[in-house]
């Protein structure tokens, strides 16, 4: 069931559960928002992940980004009290978890995916590090990958602020977006996400910057891994926002004046041609290793061991460096300090 509300932009239409359930939203402390659009296949195991939670006091904040595919239609049959569900006009990503932030009033915010799984007690384990290690802003954990037909065996991210702030300014996967737990506090200072592709790094780096980062090394959610989640010339796109963000902070960090993204680009530009081929030859390499584990997972494992092989020969010592970490497994780093049990 649905209502109209009357927004200075407009006329909106939201769940009329969400409207009544605002309501008592402080007595919990932790917010997961979740941002949807056209993944009604998956939408609810998503949705259902974070109501099985070993955590019981929660709220969950369903964004539904102008879905087309049904997934509204799920989400106004949902009951749960804990549960609010924000309808829009398509808008995008960023904007869609910049309005999960204005309606969560929480001290932790965590976030989900609507294609992804949560293991149950993902979000007990995340809580009790935050709670025990204050000066951890942002929190992730590792990942196993799900295909169409497959899983991998689970990822091998960095756990201490060092490795992982490193491995980003690098251009390296140093957490998982849908994974994190941080602090509101903090999400006030630095503001909420900035729209565009490579949104997810530009937060990871701020937090970075005034307060610890760290990866749980459990793996605690399933990541899917589809084919229209892969795109070659987005993953290129991604590449040179990635790098922008990572310039952003340096030039943060050593107070000096930002850099405009078409300047950055132009910058690049004036390099030398051997400096652009490799940054190319590694840009490229990346999307052919994405595409490539999405048809290993899936349902062209040739195709997909095909397009490794392009991967390894546009750039051998990144793809094997993906390799070692895959082999090496999601238990080869120890190095985080881990919630004492109870």
């Amino acid at each position: 069931m649905t209502v109209l509300y009357k927004h200075s932009d407009g006329w909106k239409h939201f769940g009329l559960r969400a409207v009544l359930s605002n309501e008592n939203q402080s007595t919990e402390k932790v917010s997961v928002i979740l941002p949807v659009y056209n993944c009604a296949d998956y939408l609810q195991a998503a949705v259902e992940s974070i109501i099985d939670q070993t955590l019981k006091s929660w709220r969950l904040i369903i964004v539904n980004d102008g879905s087309t595919d049904g997934s509204a239609e799920y989400l106004d049959s949902l009951t749960d009290p804990r549960v609010t569900v924000l309808h829009q006009e398509n808008k995008g990503l960023s904007f869609s978890l910049n309005r999960g932030l204005e309606h969560s009033k929480t001290e932790f915010i965590a976030r989900m995916d609507g294609d992804d799984f949560a293991y149950p007690e993902r979000l007990e384990k995340q809580l009790a590090f935050m709670e025990a290690n204050p000066e951890v802003g942002l929190l992730g954990t590792q990942i196993q990958r799900v295909g169409m037909k497959r899983a991998d065996s689970g990822s091998a991210l960095p756990t201490t602020h060092d490795e992982i702030f490193a491995t980003l300014m690098n251009g390296g996967h140093g957490i998982c977006h849908p994974t994190i737990m941080c602090r509101r506090s903090i999400f006030d200072q630095i503001g909420g996400y900035k729209s565009g592709l490579g949104e997810e790094w530009d937060i990871f780096l701020r937090f970075g910057e005034i307060s610890k980062l760290a990866n749980l090394n459990d793996c605690l959610l399933k990541y899917r891994y589809h084919g229209s989640s892969i795109n070659g010339s987005r993953m290129m796109e991604l590449r040179r926002r990635i790098r922008y963000q990572c310039e952003c902070s340096r030039r943060r960090m050593s107070g000096l004046e930002p850099i405009a993204y078409e300047d950055f680009l132009a910058g690049e530009q004036q390099e030398s041609f051997l400096k652009r081929w490799q940054r190319s030859s590694e840009d490229y390499s990346r999307a052919s290793y994405h595409a490539a584990m999405a048809d290993i997972l899936g349902e062209h494992p040739v195709r997909g061991y095909a397009r490794l092989g392009v991967a390894a020969a546009s750039a051998p010592q990144l793809v094997l460096h993906r390799i070692q970490q895959k082999l090496a497994g999601p238990k080869a780093k120890k190095t985080a300090k881990q919630p004492q049990q109870p």
